[in-house]
C-alpha cells in the first residue's frame, strides 16, 4: 500500500480513532486521545496500553485479519525458534504451542501483555518494541507478524523499515521472516522489506481469509548467509 494511501486513513475526529484501533500493535510511539467535542489529538507517547484495556473489555481475543495459525503453520519449519511481533490478542500462540513449537510473543502493551500472562502463564509473553527488539543479534530461526507493518506504515515509513530491521538482525543466517499484509502486492513493501539484504523474498498472495476480510499476502524473505544478492520486490 502507497504511504499516501495509508496517511490518508487516518483523518481527523472520530474516524483516525477508529483507524488506530483497528492497528494491531503498541508499537507506534503515538497516543490517539479525543476530547469531548470528538477532535482527534495525536500526542507522543504510547498509546496501545489505553487502546488494549478497552479492546480486551469490549473482546478478550481477536485475529487480525482473520487469518488463522493452520493457513500459515506451512511456511515454518516445524522445529524452528519463533519470534512472533505484535501478537496482540491472537490465537496463533495457543495454536503454537499446542504443536509443541518453541515461541516467544511480544507486544508493545504492558497492560495487554500481563492479561496475556495471567491467562496462559505456560505460554512466553514480552513487552517489547518492534523498532528495538531485545534480542541479541542472529537469536531466532523464524519470526512472524501480521499486520503491524501495516500499521507502522500509517504513520511512519521511517518506523517500519526499521522494524523490518529489526526483524532481519535477530534472525539467524539462512532464518525467514513471514510478513502477512492486507494491502497491495508484489513490490509494494519493497521499501520496507527490501532495506535488508535477504536472500531471498517472495510474495504470494494466497492466503483468503476465514471470515471476510480481503485475500491477505505473505512476503517470505530468507536471510542470507553472508549478505549476498536478493531478489528484487519492485
Amino acid at each position: 500500500m502507497a504511504l499516501g494511501r495509508a496517511r490518508r486513513l487516518l483523518a481527523v475526529g472520530g474516524a483516525a480513532l477508529g483507524a488506530v484501533a483497528a492497528q494491531p500493535l503498541g508499537a507506534a510511539a503515538a497516543a490517539v486521545a479525543v476530547d469531548s467535542a470528538g477532535a482527534t489529538e495525536v500526542e507522543a507517547g504510547d498509546w496501545s496500553d489505553v487502546y488494549w484495556e478497552h479492546e480486551l473489555q469490549r473482546r478478550p481475543a481477536h485475529e487480525w485479519y482473520n487469518v488463522s495459525w493452520p493457513q500459515v503453520r506451512h511456511l515454518f519449519d516445524a522445529e524452528a525458534s519463533l519470534l512472533h511481533v505484535g501478537c496482540g490478542t491472537s490465537s496463533w500462540p495457543a495454536a503454537m504451542a499446542a504443536e509443541g513449537r518453541e515461541a516467544v510473543h511480544l507486544d508493545g502493551s504492558a497492560a495487554l501483555v500481563a492479561e496475556l500472562r495471567r491467562r496462559q502463564p505456560e505460554l512466553r509473553f514480552e513487552v517489547a518494541d518492534a523498532k528495538a527488539l531485545p534480542f541479541d543479534d542472529n537469536s531466532f530461526d523464524a519470526v512472524a507478524e501480521k499486520g503491524l507493518l501495516d500499521a507502522l506504515l500509517l504513520t511512519s515509513l521511517a518506523d517500519a523499515t526499521q522494524a523490518a530491521l529489526e526483524m532481519y538482525r535477530v534472525l539467524r543466517p539462512g532464518g525467514s521472516l513471514v510478513s502477512l499484509t492486507a494491502y497491495g502486492g508484489p513490490g509494494e513493501e519493497g521499501p520496507v522489506l527490501g532495506a535488508a539484504p535477504w536472500a531471498t523474498q517472495v510474495y504470494a498472495d494466497v492466503l483468503p481469509t476465514e471470515s471476510g476480510h480481503g485475500p491477505v499476502g505473505a512476503y517470505v524473505c530468507t536471510k542470507s548467509d553472508g549478505g549476498g544478492a536478493r531478489d528484487s520486490l519492485a
